[in-house]
């Protein structure tokens, strides 16, 4: 039987017998309503399990405690099948037991699908990779509580569980095996270490070739007797140290390339796994808090390494373009004053003590624009007035927030002179605005003419004029392929597309236009 089918069959072995005297089949689960969904839920975590790397078997265990569980059910209702009238006490137990069975199945499920897309490399930039790191430990955390409450189900129920520390230990070993294995057999060459530099190298050796042999002696050394939280921490140290060898060798932002480059981040990443070596098989030469020290201070080195641009910049950039008048001029305003903010974060080498400010005016900068989008669909071009309707004060609050945001940014910067210039730039932007809407009203208020074609068609209209309203701007071109017909086939009329719609108003048939040229019936002999 395969794994899935292991943990997902619910299947009991009944203890009736038929007429004849022969045992009966066994209770297939699909017959028991009660627990399809319970059924349903064991398939769905059972087939994301197997499929699972990181915190397998502690996983596993937890979907075969719940099969037991729902095997206990089925095996009580058994028992209410062939109670008397007056017995009670099973039918009682089996309703009990499936709200909570349910309850956690589901929490199970919410826990799968949030560690269903984490995969150390595939990120990025060494923020993703630290969060990596910390969601790991935040999920486990979450497992150990769906464990905890299988076994706390357990009662009455057939089977037992591996202790929990077991198996989380052995999930441990697993991953830190793979993780090892895979910095010892990383492609990437990283700088040259000098023999000045460290006496026991010899001058060709490289930092990343003493990585990868420290690396891969790591799980021997592991002994079975090591606590949980050195093996948590051993499994951070490994996740951190194989990150840093991803980005350093798939980095494409220059930056994080001429960072990792360097010869500093790889004396510290061999140093942690050096004295992590020395720690798994020596505790007491060299202990936990000293491990646990080093581990966080290379976590504070790499971060402060290479600042990443807020993602809101490139945001901003890309949005400008979607903004009408009469908020076009503040936001290109807007968007050239965080400019000025992120050439000065760039000049200062991304330091990460300018990093917060930053952040806080280009976020404030985009939620100004996502206001102005949405009050775009409040406040028509030719209807701005001083007064704001709901939702345009939204917008003007955001842009007001926005402009205090960057003011202070750029007074954290030390740019005085753009702090001091920025609330006159921003006024000048909104009077601009103004000035355009209020020309724009003044002039089309005294034309006749309409400023916009009505929705329904006028019937002085000519065809063309239709046809030329409704074709999409990519197709303008094929406006000369059209023709317009009348009726149906055989008494199919072509009308003119010079015609306007209020000559042909009365004809009676279906009217369309038609992409083409006109294709002439075919003759049939002796017709």
């Amino acid at each position: 039987m395969s794994l899935f089918k292991s943990l997902t069959n619910t299947s009991i072995v009944t203890n009736t017998t038929n007429g004849d005297g022969t045992n009966a089949p066994e209770k297939t689960a699909a017959a028991i309503g009660a627990t399809a969904l319970i059924q349903s839920l064991l398939e769905i975590t059972a087939f994301d399990a197997c499929t699972k790397k990181r915190n397998a078997f502690t996983t596993l265990s937890v979907i075969s405690n719940a099969r037991d569980l729902c095997k206990n059910i089925h095996t009580r209702i058994e028992a209410v099948d062939n109670s008397g009238l007056g017995e009670w006490g099973a039918f009682k137990e089996y309703t009990a037991a499936i709200d909570p069975l349910e309850e956690l199945l589901f929490k199970l499920v919410d826990w799968l699908e949030k560690e269903s897309d984490k995969f150390l490399n595939e990120y990025t930039t060494i923020g993703e990779t630290i969060t990596f790191v910390n969601v790991w430990e935040e999920n486990r955390t979450e497992l150990k509580t769906c464990y905890s409450d299988s076994e706390a189900l357990q009662t009455g129920a057939s089977g037992t569980s591996l202790a929990y520390a077991d198996l989380q230990k052995y999930d441990d070993r697993c991953l830190i095996s793979a993780l090892c294995e895979e910095i010892s057999e990383t492609r990437f060459e990283g700088p040259k270490l000098l023999a000045k530099d460290a006496k026991a190298a010899t001058p060709s050796a490289t930092l990343i070739k003493q990585l990868a042999k420290v690396a891969h002696g790591i799980p021997a050394k592991i002994p079975p007797s090591i606590d949980q939280p050195s093996m948590t921490l051993a499994a951070k140290c490994a996740m951190i140290v194989q990150g840093a060898l991803h980005l350093g060798d798939n980095a494409t932002d220059h930056d994080t390339k001429i960072a990792f480059s360097a010869s500093l981040v790889w004396v510290k990443a061999l140093s942690l796994l050096k004295n992590l070596s020395t720690h798994a098989s020596k505790p007491a030469e060299l202990v936990f808090d000293e491990i646990q020290k080093e581990y966080e201070e290379f976590l504070v080195f790499l971060q402060n390494m290479v600042a990443e641009i807020p993602a809101e910049y490139l945001d901003i950039k890309l949005s400008v373009k979607n903004i009408k008048r009469p908020y076009y001029a503040r936001t290109v305003e807007l968007a050239q004053q965080c400019h000025k903010l992120v050439k000065y974060f760039v000049k200062a080498k991304k330091s990460s003590d300018l990093l917060h400010s930053l952040e806080g005016a280009l976020k404030a900068a985009i939620d100004a624009l996502e206001a102005t989008t949405s009050a775009m669909g409040i406040l028509a071009l030719l209807e701005y007035k001083d007064e704001n309707p709901e939702g345009v004060a939204d917008a003007m609050d955001k842009f007001a927030e926005a402009e205090k945001r960057v003011k202070a940014c750029f007074e954290t910067y030390t740019m005085t002179a753009d702090a001091s210039g920025l609330s006159a730039k921003m006024k000048a932007a909104l009077e601009k605005d103004k000035a355009k809407v209020t020309k724009m009203r003044e002039r089309f208020a005294k034309t006749k003419k309409q400023g916009k074609v009505p929705d329904s068609i006028d019937k002085e209209a000519t065809f063309t004029a239709v046809l030329w309203s409704t074709l999409p701007a990519a197709d303008a071109a094929s406006i000369t392929e059209w023709r317009l017909e009348l009726g149906e086939s055989p008494n199919v009329k072509q009308i003119s597309l010079h015609t306007q719609v209020k000559d042909i108003i009365d004809e009676v048939g279906a009217l369309r236009f038609v992409k083409g040229p006109l294709v002439p019936p075919v003759q049939v002999d002796g017709a």
